[in-house]
């Protein structure tokens, strides 16, 4: 029902990506066309990556509701032939063996880089983002080492932005790379303090203004949220990227799928307590990675069994109405 309520709006994004961002050259090769990207300071670029992902990434939401509302099958096939070619034209760097930010120009390694897997997620554990996520990684460190005596964070190269290093966290969160993630998410505080220097809003007779910058702080929240509960399209995925310094932590009733609450304790780098909340009585099942599935008791009338996914298993339950504990 939702779905077919929201699939107007579904369809029209395909339709605007389909006419306005969408061109072919004069050998027919599909393109997206010169656009001012997320680095507004690299202008205007052609294939860039960030809007390449976000177009394929509304071209198949927008074929797999009309399949599953039996609806507008002609355009189904035209978007699904359209993403496909625009997987073909991502930018690679051939030579350094990663994504690049567009066909016509590259830029300082960052969370632009890491388009495919968040926010627009069809490419996440390819060898191809694994290894963009590895080098995003190394040249932020790099970057840092560079650091003048007695400062705590490099100025400037997408280093001081929150959004951005909160994004690279996300980015690194949903590849499991819970280490790196958090290299990234706590240095966010040195940026910004209490949150109360949003750096693009800075007056110099009154400083910073506009505190809690909405999209910053968004991006630093739900990249918290992610190294503990997270949602595909194939369904939940909790524990999945816990930094391995994290040896205690407690996070309360994450949205997961069906309506599913999940509040969880770590003590000592073990799941201590896990506990669901569903409005309710049903079968449940999320993934958790199986190194930590291993390390973990559940209770007993829990079933563990493999995904398709080599890094996870499947556990499945039966939730109660109210709160339900496994752990």
């Amino acid at each position: 029902k939702d779905l077919k309520r929201h699939y107007p709006v579904i369809k029209g994004c395909a339709e605007w990506m389909t006419y306005d961002v969408l061109e072919r050259d004069e050998d027919g090769e599909l393109h997206t066309r010169w656009i001012t990207d997320t680095n507004e300071a690299v202008y205007p670029v052609r294939d860039s990556l960030y809007v390449t992902c976000a177009v394929i990434r509304c071209l198949e939401n927008a074929a797999n509701a009309a399949e599953q509302l039996d609806l507008d099958a002609e355009e189904v096939v035209e978007w699904r032939e359209l993403a496909f070619e625009l997987r073909k034209v991502l930018p690679v760097d051939e030579e350094k063996s990663r994504y690049k930010y567009s066909e016509t120009t590259d830029t300082t390694l960052g969370a632009h880089h890491g388009a495919m897997i968040n926010p627009f997620s069809f490419d996440v554990f390819s060898d191809l983002a694994w290894e963009t996520m590895t080098q995003v990684h190394q040249a932020f460190l790099q970057r840092q080492a560079q650091r003048p005596e007695g400062a705590e964070l490099v100025e400037g190269k997408g280093d001081n932005w929150i959004w951005g290093m909160s994004r690279n966290a996300i980015q690194c969160f949903y590849q499991g790379r819970g280490d790196e993630g958090f290299d990234f998410l706590r240095r966010c505080p040195i940026i910004v303090g209490p949150f109360m220097t949003p750096n693009e809003h800075i007056r110099a007779e009154k400083g910073p203004y506009l505190p809690w910058f909405s999209t910053g702080s968004g991006a630093y929240v739900h990249a918290i949220n992610s190294m503990f509960a997270q949602v595909d399209e194939v369904g939940t995925i909790l524990f999945p990227a816990v930094p391995s310094g994290l040896s205690s932590a407690s996070f309360k009733w994450l949205l997961a799928t069906n309506m599913v609450e999940v509040a969880g304790v770590i003590d000592q780098g073990k799941i201590v307590e896990l506990n669901l909340r569903s409005r309710k009585a049903m079968s449940w099942s999320f993934r958790i990675p199986k190194s930590v599935a291993i390390s973990t008791s559940f209770n007993s009338d829990v079933k563990i069994t493999d995904s398709d996914s080599s890094r996870f298993v499947v556990v499945e339950c039966a939730l109660l109405e109210g709160t339900t504990r496994l752990i």
